[in-house]
């Protein structure tokens, strides 16, 4: 398996069985392992065997160049241990099982991403961009997307990678490449783009019909410094600075390197977008790939009014290039591109499974509950209380975020929860923003969303603002420069957690609630129910939510 955060999905007849990170099952966060036990959950769901399968689908389709296996030793012993098409079917064969019935497909990353998408939308037409670090040869792709299939009309190769700039900073400033960009999205918000803008205006210089090319990546001497970036991280250090250490004191240069990355990485995928639209014509978007995450820079593009509409896929890094490879195997079929509402494919848990668990808790008073709206208002009590809440239900989520299944919740109004729910629950750094889930009938009231277009906000990958008039009562999910991620729910996708926000605004006024994934610093999200017992004991919640069981910890000081 090539990549990061390997993943396993099942397609029938073009609709998703199960799809899940092989992450969720080994708890190694971002682990690139091939998905052996990912690929076992979807079968399992599925009720077959690998034996019953007609396709499998791999999201890679490496070739080898003649002249780099004649040139490049290293390059040619890659190929053959790992990137070879043929490796990916002795993997299958050793690990899984026996091969599929008609065929082992091969699907070219950034076909794979956009398929990821595009079946996902809804859209009998539209531009597709994908971009992230690198797929076979290229960092960035724009497709034009009609009945017909995809078209590509713009590609960056990949030595001119807009995701890998932004890894390499990630990295100059003490935070994990390839895992931790998303903190560096945060920390911009802090920084003054303007100090370090001309120098990132010089790294990335504008190229014809939307494109860019990167100079600093293109530099290196030799195969082991071109896979170090071994001169790119010296010349970040001639330009911005010493790098920062793990776990070193955040200066304002180091928020004003942020700053000014991602200010030039929104204006490079905005002008890469209107360049499309003026283009194409098409009126509707489709994002995926690593860098569609940057949900700032989604947001600039939703905010500029260029598209009617625009699709993120939620699980937009290399797990849902899993499910791109066998929605496009998928497509070839003429199954119909349908707009997909939540993400929840991964393992469930029945109401029954989790009350006995919770029977057999020890530690805990356990409440039961017969009905949703009884559960909701005793739980929004709690959290208008100051509660800070586990929430365990349903099919976990498929992608990075909390959707309403695996969550952490509080209340949404004090500055003073967000910071304690950072430092002591989930220790970590105290810049980071926390989003907040909304009921989508309501969202427009409180943030910065046209009305009609609340569903863009339903996974919580697009950057709005909350209305000025509310951030002072939204101060735990309103980041410093007065934006915010919300997730917009609608009853008929999540009733549970719908009715637990309709309760919150008849308890506190607002349909809102703080959500964060299930997780402490360098878990992935929790599992099973018992993980989620165990998570809870551990970082001192004051309660966990099991379906309609309710647990509270006896004899336990929560933490405060």
């Amino acid at each position: 398996m090539q990549g990061l955060d390997s993943a396993a999905a099942l397609v029938r007849d073009g609709r998703i069985v199960a799809a899940a990170a092989e992450e969720r099952f080994t708890g190694e966060k971002g682990t690139g392992d091939f998905p052996v036990q990912a690929i076992e959950y979807c079968l399992r769901t599925a009720g077959i065997t690998a034996a019953d399968l007609d396709v499998v689908a791999h999201s890679f389709h490496y070739t080898l160049d003649p002249d780099i296996a004649e040139l490049d030793e290293d390059a040619a012993g890659q190929f053959a241990s790992l990137y070879r098409p043929e490796r990916q079917r002795e993997l299958w064969r050793t690990l899984v099982g026996p091969m599929p019935r008609r065929d082992f497909v091969a699907v070219p990353h950034h076909v794979a991403h956009a398929h990821s998408a595009l079946d996902l939308s809804g859209f009998d037409s539209a531009v597709v961009i994908v971009s992230d670090g690198m797929g076979e040869t290229e960092s960035m792709t724009v497709l034009r997307a009609d009945t017909d299939g995809l078209r590509p009309i713009l590609t960056v190769p990949a030595s001119h990678s807009l995701g890998v700039l932004y890894s390499l900073v990630t990295h100059h400033l003490g935070f994990l490449p390839a895992m931790d960009e998303y903190k560096v999205m945060g920390l911009a918000s802090f920084g003054d783009p303007d100090r370090f803008g001309d120098v990132f205006t010089d790294l990335v210089r504008l190229a014809p019909e939307g494109g860019y090319v990167i100079p600093l990546l293109t530099g290196e001497v030799d195969r082991r410094s071109q896979d170090l970036h071994e001169g790119a991280l010296a010349r970040l250090v001639d330009l911005f600075g010493p790098a920062r250490q793990p776990g070193e004191e955040l200066t304002q240069r180091h928020k004003d390197i942020a700053a000014g990355l991602q200010r030039r990485l929104e204006d490079l995928v905005l002008r890469t977008a209107e360049w499309a639209r003026s283009t194409t014509g098409e009126a509707r978007l489709c994002l995926a790939g690593g860098v569609a995450l940057n949900c700032t820079a989604n947001g600039r593009i939703v905010d500029s009014g260029l598209y009617d509409d625009v699709f993120v896929q939620p699980a937009a890094g290399d797990d849902g290039a899993a499910l791109g490879a066998a929605l496009a195997v998928s497509s070839r079929d003429g199954n119909p591109r349908v707009r997909m509402t939540m993400p929840y494919w991964g393992n469930a848990y029945r109401d029954e499974t989790l009350r006995e668990v919770a029977a057999s808790t020890e530690g805990f008073v356990v409440e039961e509950f017969t009905d949703d709206r009884a559960l909701a208002a005793r739980v929004a009590g709690e959290l208008a209380d100051g509660k800070i809440l586990a929430w365990f239900q349903g099919g976990m989520e498929f992608g990075p975020r909390a959707l309403g299944n695996r969550s952490i919740l509080a209340d949404p109004r004090s500055s003073e929860t967000r910071d304690l729910v950072n430092l002591r629950i989930k220790k970590r750094e105290d810049f980071r923003p926390f989003a907040p889930a909304a009921k989508a009938e309501s969202a427009a009231k409180f943030f910065e969303i046209k009305p009609g277009a609340e569903d863009q906000y339903a996974h919580m990958v697009v950057l709005t603002r909350t209305r000025p008039e509310h951030v002072a009562g939204l101060g735990a999910v309103t980041h410093v420069d007065g934006t915010t991620r919300v997730q917009t729910v609608r009853r008929e996708h999540n009733v549970r957690f719908w009715e637990l926000l309709d309760a919150l605004e008849e308890r506190i006024g607002v349909p809102v609630v703080l959500n964060t994934s299930f997780n402490v610093q360098g878990q992935p999200i929790v599992r099973t129910p018992q993980e989620a017992v165990a998570t809870v004991r551990d970082a001192r919640l004051d309660g966990l939510v099991l379906g309609r069981t309710y647990l509270r910890p006896v004899g336990v000081e929560a933490a405060r």
